[in-house]
């Protein structure tokens, strides 16, 4: 919490080497994972988290590890575009769990598009999205987890269409986030009405 990651990933470490059945073993090398993670070990760091997911498959950090595991692998894309693939692999397997909640699969799905852009695959990136903004609009218990997640996806499938110039499929989605009432909805509004203003001929 003081952000001295170093000294943080140390004692973790010392906790796991000396006390090897302790119940807070998982918890620490969770949080090892995290420091890492902070100090741009991210290697290091899916190593851990992978160990959790395979040794703790019925903890409570199981799932955030997992997404951890797989946003490792969605920064290191950057200097290795194969590492695009894991990611969706390993978002696709939190996925693949029934019992996960909306905003779990919202986050996935999200996540998946996410990748799919960075590898240039354009289309499929907006078909998942949208997908996002389908799923949330159905859902009836919609948390402020689901509406961010809603909300990112709406916003990144718009741009795609903006950056296609298709500029009034792009104020339909736009609509979508109005259309929610959420804290996202003014300055979607403020994007429609830009793109009213700017492209007026494409609204005839």
């Amino acid at each position: 919490m003081q952000n001295e990651f170093r000294r943080g990933r140390d004692c973790f470490s010392a906790l796991i080497k000396n006390y090897p059945t302790s119940l807070k073993r998982p918890e620490a090398r969770y949080f090892q994972g995290v420091a890492l993670c902070e100090l741009g070990q991210f290697g290091a760091a899916i190593l851990i988290f992978n160990e959790i997911i395979k040794q703790y498959p019925d903890h409570d950090l199981m799932e955030s590890a997992a997404f951890k595991k797989a946003d490792c692998q969605f920064i290191l894309g950057s200097d290795e575009s194969k590492r695009y693939e894991e990611a969706i692999n390993s978002y696709q397997l939190i996925l693949d769990q029934p019992e996960r909640s909306a905003a779990t699969r919202l986050q996935a799905k999200y996540k998946i598009g996410r990748c799919l852009e960075k590898l240039g695959k354009t289309n499929e990136a907006f078909a998942q999205y949208m997908q996002v903004v389908y799923s949330d609009l159905q859902n009836q218990d919609r948390t402020p987890s689901c509406n961010l997640w809603f909300t990112r996806a709406a916003f990144n499938a718009a741009g795609i269409m903006e950056t296609q110039q298709h500029w009034r499929k792009a104020a339909n989605i736009y609509e979508r986030v109005v259309e929610a009432d959420i804290p996202a909805s003014r300055d979607a509004q403020e994007r429609i009405d830009k793109l009213r203003s700017e492209h007026w001929l494409f609204f005839y």
